[in-house]
């Protein structure tokens, strides 16, 4: 809403501003004033109250549902390795400056790295970071 479309103080919102802007409402991102004319309408307009409790309702329901931990592993590789270069353009004005930063995804990143211990004898790498087997 542009400054032109706010409301002043005291005139009372509409039920068509209220529905728009229920969301913003529920996640606390519009100003105290707004959020007063909101309150105040919602308390004297069953429709909107409705929409306003289906709202939150549905919030709800979404973040229970969607609360399931991370993403499976196969997944989580077929998108990282889908990954493949990174640009960041940033303008100060004058000055144009571009990163570019190109990678290829290896299984190994997402692996803790838990360093090699000997457990036997035999059992240590090789020069070739095979283990070595005595013969």
């Amino acid at each position: 809403m542009s400054a032109a479309e706010q409301p002043e103080p005291t005139q009372q919102v509409d039920c068509s501003q209220v529905v728009l802007r229920v969301f913003e409402y529920i996640d606390r991102e519009t100003d105290a004033n707004d959020s007063a004319q909101i309150k105040a309408h919602l308390d004297g307009c069953a429709h909107c109250l409705d929409e306003y409790e289906r709202d939150v309702l549905l919030k709800a329901l979404v973040r229970r549902s969607c609360s399931g931990g991370s993403a499976p592993r196969a997944l989580r590789t077929a998108i990282l390795s889908r990954l493949t270069s990174v640009v960041v353009t940033s303008t100060d004005g004058a000055t144009t400056t571009t990163y570019s930063e190109s990678t290829t995804y290896r299984e190994a990143r997402l692996s803790p790295q838990v360093p090699h211990r000997p457990t036997a004898a035999g059992d240590s790498p090789g020069p070739d970071g095979a283990p070595d087997v005595p013969r």
